[in-house]
């Protein structure tokens, strides 16, 4: 039996461990620079807009990467410098993230957002339900598809 269990549990690690993976990481042999991304989840979607997110850790900073795609009726136009992005979970908390000044509105908007690690503790402990992105002239509320997304990527890369 306990060798069942031992069984069940490294299935269950290395089928998280695969499904999230890596999409860059890296050392720069020149500068030491260090780059981690992981593989972008969807978790969220709305009308035609589908929200992905995706974590990266370069030299030592970690930054929410938000990116959008979206038909022709999506509420995506550009990203305003001052709006935000804020999470509500599963237990009425909200966390409020700022963006940095990087805004690419090519053909998908993304976002980055700085991830400070005393919040790692709240992204880790609690499902996230709901997550609002404030956009030009409006905001629009999606409702999370895969609320252990915070969890389990941060659980992925160490922290």
């Amino acid at each position: 039996m306990k060798k069942i269990i031992i069984l069940i549990a490294f299935l269950s690690i290395s089928i998280l461990a695969s499904s999230q993976g890596w999409k860059k990481n890296e050392v720069d042999e020149f500068t030491g620079k260090t780059v981690r991304i992981t593989k972008y989840k969807n978790v969220g979607v709305s009308y035609s807009t589908c929200v992905r997110f995706s974590i990266a850790q370069v030299n030592g900073y970690i930054y929410l990467q938000v990116t959008h795609t979206g038909g022709t009726s999506s509420p995506i136009k550009c990203k305003d410098d001052e709006a935000n992005l804020i999470l509500k979970f599963v237990n009425g908390e909200t966390l409020t993230l700022k963006p940095t000044d990087e805004i690419d509105c090519d053909t998908q908007l993304t976002i980055y957002y700085p991830l400070q690690k005393d919040n790692f503790e709240m992204l880790k402990k609690y499902l996230l339900d709901k997550f609002r992105i404030y956009y030009t002239d409006d905001y629009h509320d999606y409702k999370c598809t895969k609320q252990d997304y915070f969890y389990t990527t941060l659980g992925f890369m160490g922290f």
